[in-house]
């Protein structure tokens, strides 16, 4: 996990490879398909209500399936939890999700990598 001199972990975000949604990673955050359930909903039938959250563990954010139906994937591995990484590939359900860094510029932030001072 990169860390910042200033705050600790740099932030993450979450990118829906398919329909292009981003939402910022943190503790306690859902995904699922059931809009009651979830913070971030994923329009895929094969997503359980409820599928995953979000957690803290020891300064680090873990990923935690929520014994969904069709279970939480990392490549071809079938995973009940995970570290969140910049460079992650995740699937639930039919949904491919990627976890990326959110790198601040001034005022803004972006997803992308910040480019070298010259």
């Amino acid at each position: 996990m990169a860390w910042s001199a200033l705050s600790g972990p740099s932030p993450l975000r979450l990118r829906d490879e398919q329909g292009g949604t981003v939402v910022s990673l943190m503790a306690g955050l859902t995904i699922g398909r059931n809009r009651r359930q979830a913070d971030y909903v994923l329009n895929d039938r094969q997503v359980s209500g409820l599928h995953a959250r979000v957690e803290q563990v020891a300064g680090a954010l873990v990923l935690v399936d929520q014994h969904s139906a069709n279970g939480t994937f990392v490549g071809e591995q079938r995973v009940e939890r995970c570290l969140l990484r910049p460079g992650l590939r995740l699937r639930l359900g039919q949904t491919e999700l990627v976890v990326e860094p959110v790198v601040f510029v001034g005022r803004e932030h972006t997803g992308q990598q910040a480019l070298p001072q010259s």
